[in-house]
Parts: structure tokens; sequence; C-alpha cells
């Protein structure tokens, strides 16, 4: 097993590989580090047993369609709001 040695208390991202009969492949999200570089946070990881590539930080991307059903309502919640104002 091989150490970690970090340049800077920085937070990061670390890809590591898991080998139990087949290579999985995977990433951690470091948050913080101490000064002198002894303790770590995990704050996230993710790794694939698919055979299938992996992005760090991956989950918490959006979807586009995602984002434009919100802006559609959003859109929508605001023109209900102007025509339903009194006065109008």
């Amino acid at each position: 097993m091989s150490s970690l040695n970090f340049s800077d208390t920085q937070p990061g991202y670390l890809g590591f590989r898991l080998n139990d009969g087949g290579f999985k492949y995977g990433w951690m999200h470091i948050d913080s580090i101490a000064e002198d570089g002894a303790s770590y946070h995990i704050s996230g990881y993710a790794y694939e047993d698919t055979g299938a590539s992996i992005l760090a930080g991956a989950e918490a991307v959006p979807e586009p369609s995602s984002l434009a059903l919100l802006a559609l309502g959003a859109a929508g919640i605001r023109s209900i709001r102007r025509f339903n104002r009194p006065g109008a």
C-alpha cells in the first residue's frame, strides 16, 4: 500500500483503483486536509463496477433537460402571477 502525499492543503479529487478479481475505478472528494498532511476528510466518493468510465463529482451536475423543465416552470409561474394581478 502506498502513502498519500499532497503538496498543499487545498480540497480536490483523488482517483483510485480497486482490485477484487476485476478492476473498479473511482474517485474520492477530499475537502479538508490538515496542515501537517496527516489527516484527511473524505466528503464523497463513487466507483464504477460495470467497466464504464466515471467522472469525478459527476452526480452533482444536473441534466440539461432538468434545467429546461425548471426554467419552463419558473416562466409559467411568472406569467400566471402577471395575469392574475388586480387591475392588470
